[in-house]
């Protein structure tokens, strides 16, 4: 029964966020974590894109990190290619990017560093608030400074559509620059998408051991439903 389930971390369960209301409500009922990330929109200018075929390579990568890092099952490169190739061809999938210009954002965060130097603190809360901030941007050009290629992919999913309902069925994060949370953008892109559509987003998740559960993160601070995979 567990084979090809718990064994190899695939999905067992999806987890429904119902948006047949308005866009801002369904935003006001995400978890205050989930909103915090959004509200500051997408400061490190990451290309956001719905891609196509010529993205799978890009989309592929993404899928190694995630199946190194998680110790989850991973199929060919050509599975995903035909994967999507034939759902797209009938408008029934899309595969959603996040990248970002290492170099545009190594220059960006410099800046911000420079500001975050010379900000005048009132008080000794504000001089930590600012040191924080400073620890962080200077982390983030830090894994920069890692990276050779100028573009990176940060992200990808591929969702699957039928009738009223809109799937997650296969994504991936790279294993850097994850505090740039590239996937809570993928998602909500998703979800606006779906709310315009008038399409239910189901996020398939991971059953591990019985009961400890591992999804998306954004479908984490989600208000959500879970139910068997089999009956959604």
């Amino acid at each position: 029964f567990k084979l090809g389930f718990s064994d190899n971390k695939q999905p067992r369960f999806t987890f429904r966020i119902n948006i047949d209301k308005p866009l801002d409500e369904v935003y006001k009922n995400f978890h205050a974590t989930t909103r915090k990330v959004l509200n500051k929109g997408n400061q490190y200018n990451l290309d956001i894109y719905k891609g196509t075929s010529n993205d799978i390579k890009d989309f592929y990568l993404t899928m190694e990190e995630t199946a190194k890092r998680e110790g989850i099952m991973q199929a060919s490169i050509d599975y995903y290619r035909n994967f999507y190739e034939i759902f797209h061809q009938d408008n029934m999938s899309d595969l959603y990017i996040a990248k970002v210009n290492t170099r545009k954002l190594h220059e960006q965060l410099t800046k911000e560093i420079k500001e975050l130097e010379n900000k005048e603190c009132k008080n000794d809360i504000q001089k930590k608030e600012n040191n924080d901030k400073i620890k962080k941007v200077n982390k983030l050009i830090d894994e920069l400074d890692k990276i050779k290629e100028e573009v990176i992919t940060l992200a990808s999913i591929i969702t699957v559509k039928y009738n009223d309902k809109v799937w997650t069925v296969h994504g991936g994060n790279n294993s850097c620059l994850m505090n740039l949370n590239a996937n809570y953008l993928l998602y909500y892109e998703i979800i606006k998408d779906a709310n315009k559509d008038n399409k239910m987003p189901l996020f398939i998740a991971i059953d591990e051991e019985g009961e400890k559960m591992h999804f998306s993160t954004f479908a984490a601070d989600a208000k959500v439903r879970m139910v068997p995979k089999s009956v959604a």
